[in-house]
């Protein structure tokens, strides 16, 4: 926000006298105007509006981040015969993540961060078979907040949840998410149902470049990559007189002070969107995760949690140079992966450097039938926390069945204080009060009629409309709505002959107790 966005802020809500009800209108109203996106809003309405096909999915993604696990969780669900909706965070939208979808595949919405809190509550989730939450946090309050807690979408029974960091499931309270099989992760843990969602578009193998292409991905962090060891592999690579390589850099962040003799192999592209992401990828040879085994903080990727290199590794299918402490929890050895222990970095991409297409060709093969195989898991594991993911269903008991009255509206001749009864009586049913009962004796011929008055002309067309179809038999089938008290103290079940091109044309009214309706 700007300082003049923000005095304005502070003199709007001037006005407000409690304290702590200022403090909270200004902390909405700034997150407000510093993530709002016009598109978002428009996107967020029309979702809202959204005609949802029956089994259809929704994915959810909330933070800016955690993009490159979308298009797999997509390909899965339409491969498993589904239909797809996507509601992401707008700034996540821009960067084009799905862009390997022919458009019409999947419907994708963008929603800003002050949506989140009430979006439990739009009636369109009802709609959706399940409801997939890529990531089970929330990035955007400091120390992190459990999206699902934040917005009540724990509670609901058809949710699927993504927890990318093992630490978190207590720290949520995803017990029983992970006790009811709903709980996925993007690697093999004791916790969790793995699923692996590696797909960014039919990528056929390629062989190696004459001169070959290392590539990275990822924050240019200490805490997720040590690009450090690259400058020192680069050193060793100088040293032995290869000059015929390039290293491409793709992440935010400063790398540092680079030697002047290293600057022509490396290209710093910084941070991409997804499509010129995607199109580095597939120009490298050689994937190089970065991870340092003397670093602690990289220990969570083999013990907590999954690095994002390994889903790029997988679907695209970019030989791996990688430590061997690494390599085994993701499937890597010798034959799919160069990996390196005591000769460091810079032997490992010597000896890419020197690999024979022949050699390099094997190896990639190795890696697809890897990829393969790990898609083939994750399916199955997926379409398991499908079934176990109904709507249909609670947490603390068996399944139940939800009914709902017909929406059909009034049409204008309705009498105002019988259509404001049923509704009443109806809402009344549907929350389980008692009703009360009472004669009914007096409405086997029509509508009840105020003592010492003549029938209305509404009233005596009902009759009559009922007393014909009554002889010719021509009653389509009823819709029982309530049983409630109508005008004049009496309780009746209402039976409503519906017609389509004429709503509640015909009326009739059956004698029924209260005991019987329910």
């Amino acid at each position: 926000m700007t300082h003049t966005q923000t005095v304005m802020l502070r003199l709007l809500t001037m006005c407000i006298p409690f304290r702590n009800l200022r403090k909270k209108w200004r902390t909405f109203l700034r997150d407000f105007l510093s993530d709002y996106d016009r598109d978002a809003r428009r996107s967020m309405r029309a979702w809202r509006r959204h005609p949802v096909a029956g089994r259809t999915i929704l994915i959810l993604e909330p933070n800016y981040c955690h993009g490159e696990v979308i298009p797999g969780f997509c390909r899965h669900l339409l491969d498993m015969g589904y239909r797809v909706d996507v509601l992401m965070h707008h700034s996540l939208a821009r960067q084009s993540p799905l862009c390997c979808f022919k458009e019409g595949d999947i419907h994708i919405f963008t929603a800003m961060c002050t949506s989140w809190k009430r979006l439990a509550k739009a009636r369109v989730l009802t709609r959706y078979e399940a409801i997939l939450v890529s990531t089970s946090a929330f990035y955007d309050i400091p120390g992190w907040a459990s999206f699902l807690h934040m917005t009540g979408f724990d509670k609901f029974a058809n949710l699927l949840a993504v927890e990318h960091e093992l630490k978190d499931i207590p720290r949520f309270g995803e017990e029983e998410l992970d006790r009811q099989g709903r709980l996925l992760t993007l690697g093999s843990f004791p916790r969790g149902m793995m699923v692996n969602p590696h797909f960014f578009g039919e990528i056929p193998p390629a062989p190696r470049n004459r001169e070959p292409v290392f590539i990275t991905v990822g924050s240019l962090s200490a805490q997720r990559k040590n690009h450090n060891l690259l400058i020192e592999a680069l050193q060793t690579i100088y040293h032995e007189g290869h000059r015929d390589f390039s290293v491409i850099i793709v992440g935010e962040g400063e790398l540092g002070e680079i030697p002047g003799h290293l600057r022509p192999f490396l290209h710093v592209a910084g941070k991409l969107d997804f499509p010129a992401m995607y199109e580095a990828m597939r120009r490298a040879d050689y994937f190089l995760p970065l991870l340092d085994p003397g670093n602690p903080a990289h220990d969570r990727y083999i013990t907590t949690g999954v690095t994002g290199s390994a889903l790029l590794i997988y679907g695209f299918a970019k030989i791996p140079v990688i430590h061997e402490k690494f390599a085994s929890f993701y499937g890597f050895n010798d034959r799919n992966a160069l990996l390196y222990r005591e000769e460091t970095l810079g032997g490992a991409m010597l000896r890419a450097i020197r690999q024979t297409e022949e050699e390099y060709a094997g190896m990639q093969q190795a890696l697809l039938q890897l990829g393969r195989d790990i898609d083939r898991e994750s399916r199955s594991n997926l379409e398991q926390a499908l079934a176990a993911c109904s709507p249909l269903r609670t947490s603390t008991g068996p399944p139940i069945t939800r009914t709902r009255p017909p929406s059909h509206r009034f049409p204008s001749s309705f009498p105002f204080t019988i259509r404001n009864n049923i509704l009443k009586s109806a809402s009344a049913a549907s929350a389980g009060k008692p009703l009360r009962s009472g004669n009914a004796s007096s409405l086997t011929t029509g509508p009840p009629t105020r003592q010492g008055k003549s029938p209305g002309a509404f009233q005596r067309r009902t009759q009559e409309s009922a007393a014909s179809n009554r002889k010719t038999g021509a009653f389509p089938p009823p819709a029982i709505w309530a049983c409630g008290t109508l005008p004049g103290a009496i309780c009746v079940s209402l039976t409503a002959t519906i017609s389509s091109t004429r709503p509640f044309s015909n009326i009739f009214w059956t004698p029924r107790t209260a005991e019987q309706t329910i």
